[in-house]
């Protein structure tokens, strides 16, 4: 038994290294590249393997309101090392947020996927909106803004209103 329970830390030692968890790399991290905060993570694998991570950068702090961009960085090693940050939608001053990105393989127009990013804009501090004071996109619309893009090295195409053709479920 003593040499059974020997062999087996030897071999984990000797071999355990690969099944090891590898050192974290924060992504995002508050009070770095102009930005006070960032909050609301989301992150999704483009079609061709590489990582993508979106992130609110709350620019005057942590608060729900006010100069809110939507920013994104890549990854084509898995994780290990991330490109410059890069704002992916804005709202002049005021918030754009809560990112929701999608990768979609279900149109065979486009058989390699395609990226959506759906988030909202608003003008004033969530709990005004939900007395009823502001609104959510500057047009009375609760339907969030939808940007694409067919490749991850591919410019983002201009933003679409959804159009209410989004369902809560």
């Amino acid at each position: 038994m003593k040499k059974i329970a020997a062999t087996f830390f030897l071999l984990l030692f000797c071999f355990g290294k690969p099944f090891a968890q590898s050192k974290a790399v924060p992504v995002f991290v508050s009070g770095t590249e102009g930005y006070k905060s960032f909050r609301i993570p989301a992150i999704i694998k483009a079609p061709n393997g590489d990582l993508l991570a979106f992130c609110e950068g709350r620019v005057n702090g942590s608060g729900d309101f006010g100069n809110i961009k939507i920013v994104l960085k890549r990854s084509s090693d898995n994780g290990k090392t991330w490109t410059a940050l890069q704002v992916v939608a804005s709202n002049d001053s005021l918030q754009a947020g809560n990112p929701a990105p999608v990768v979609d393989y279900t149109d065979p127009r486009f058989a390699e996927g395609r990226i959506f990013l759906f988030y909202n804009t608003g003008n004033g501090h969530e709990g005004e909106l939900r007395k009823g004071k502001g609104h959510r996109d500057g047009e009375e619309n609760p339907f969030p803004f939808m940007k694409r893009r067919t490749s991850p090295i591919l410019p983002w195409i201009s933003a679409i209103h959804s159009g209410g053709k989004t369902e809560r479920y």
